[in-house]
């Protein structure tokens, strides 16, 4: 557990942006058995999900350890977040926080440009582009894929992400990402970034802290974030060290991508690659411009912005005079609009076109399941193109897929799958 509450404490910075207190565990949750069972435990839950592919099982295990108090809101929502459900995953990423009470940001003078655009023009000079996520937060995800294809346009080579494991190179060798990728690639949205970066023809590297470069368990705090973001930072050297015409694209979790020291001096991963390379990474964040689970909860940035006008595509915001709308540290903020579901999903995951609703009925079940479907052509351990959960008795749920030919399968919270038959997308 201790190992990967490392790569949990970007969640804990993402949540400080946004003017908030940090949430409180809570027993309530979207499901949750009333009793714990004696086997339950977060490292069982974890290896049910990125080891039996069980996730529904895993996801309920960890539900169960909520209602004990066992495990915090944040770390259930990143696991949860597989499932599809953006809105049980923000209720459970707000649930216990009190709204940000920050006034709105005062934007007047500022005018809206295509994010996109924007990135893709303010790295044309630039060998390092840094983009972050808050790991709950599927939405980001899909950006990031936009973003990895207009960078290998204008000649960016390498995909580093925080959540890649040391052989993810040869994991996805053939292409698909599996159990074993990374945590956060158990994520469908997350997985197909991976698979469209490999796609692109991206080299696809780790740079997360190894196990040699780790602290003693005796360190302190301050001692272990410190580690973990030199640990970063060397190890995105050693790449450009190694491939010295590379252009990298890092994708990464919360505060790593900030220039400039955080509250008490502590220094990012980014202000160190900085120092120690002379390279000055284009830095663009997310967290601000990502709207939550109601208003009440956006960053005073996101209202100050949605005053201006609604948004209907990510954007940026600039006054002209060549000052960008973001936060100390990073060189542009994505701000992202609401937008209504699409056949009963999240609108953004449309994705542009890029996915499509296959809308399916089925037979009612007493308890919840997870409809899957995988690219028929990829092994067996490869994760699902979509996922999503369906409620006890619930009978019509819609995939969202690209076009393709997919296997489907309907996941019990046992963990048994039951074939539904193929699927195709024209």
């Amino acid at each position: 557990m201790e190992g990967l509450a490392r790569r949990l404490w970007p969640v804990a910075l993402a949540i400080v942006v946004s003017g908030c207190a940090a949430p409180k565990s809570s027993s309530v949750t979207p499901s949750a058995a009333a009793v714990i069972a004696k086997q339950d435990s977060f490292s069982a839950a974890l290896a049910l999900i990125n080891k039996q592919d069980r996730p529904l099982a895993g996801v309920s295990m960890m539900g169960r350890l909520i209602t004990q108090h066992q495990l915090d809101n944040r770390t259930f929502a990143q696991f949860y977040a597989i499932t599809g459900d953006e809105r049980g995953t923000y209720a459970l990423i707000d649930q216990g926080m009190e709204p940000n009470d920050e006034k709105p940001l005062d934007t007047t003078g500022y005018l809206p440009q295509p994010a996109i655009d924007a990135i893709v023009n303010a790295a044309r000079d630039r060998r390092i582009v840094m983009l972050n996520e808050n790991h709950t937060m599927q939405r980001q995800r899909a950006f990031a894929f936009d973003v990895a294809e207009a960078l290998r346009k204008i000649g960016f080579t390498h995909f580093g992400a925080e959540t890649f494991t040391p052989d993810v190179s040869a994991n996805m060798k053939d292409g698909a990402p599996k159990l074993g990728t990374g945590i956060y690639t158990l994520d469908p949205v997350f997985a197909d970034l991976a698979r469209h970066s490999a796609q692109l023809g991206y080299q696809l590297f780790d740079y997360e802290i190894r196990k040699a470069q780790e602290p003693s368990e005796s360190a302190d705090r301050n001692t272990q974030i410190a580690t973990r973001e030199q640990a970063q930072a060397d190890n995105i050297k050693q790449v450009l060290d190694a491939n010295p015409g590379a252009r990298l694209f890092i994708y990464l979790g919360g505060g790593h991508a900030s220039k400039i020291p955080e509250e008490g001096g502590r220094e990012m991963m980014a202000l160190r690659l900085k120092r120690m390379t002379g390279i000055d990474p284009l830095a663009v964040d997310q967290l601000i411009g990502t709207p939550r689970s109601t208003v009440e909860h956006d960053s005073e940035f996101y209202r100050g912005v949605v005053n201006l006008g609604a948004l209907t595509v990510p954007v940026v915001m600039t006054n002209g005079l060549g000052q960008w709308l973001t936060r100390e540290g990073h060189d542009l903020a994505v701000f992202h609009p609401r937008m209504p579901d699409l056949a009963g999903r999240p609108g953004w995951l449309a994705m542009n076109g890029y996915r499509k609703p296959y809308a399916l009925k089925l037979e009612p079940m007493p308890a919840r399941t997870l409809v899957r479907a995988f690219v028929k052509t990829e092994p067996a351990g490869s994760i699902a193109m979509d996922q999503i959960l369906m409620a006890a008795n619930q009978t019509e749920v819609s995939l969202m897929l690209p076009v393709g030919e997919y296997s489907v399968v309907r996941q019990n919270e046992a963990g048994e799958s039951t074939p539904l038959g193929n699927v195709v997308i024209r």
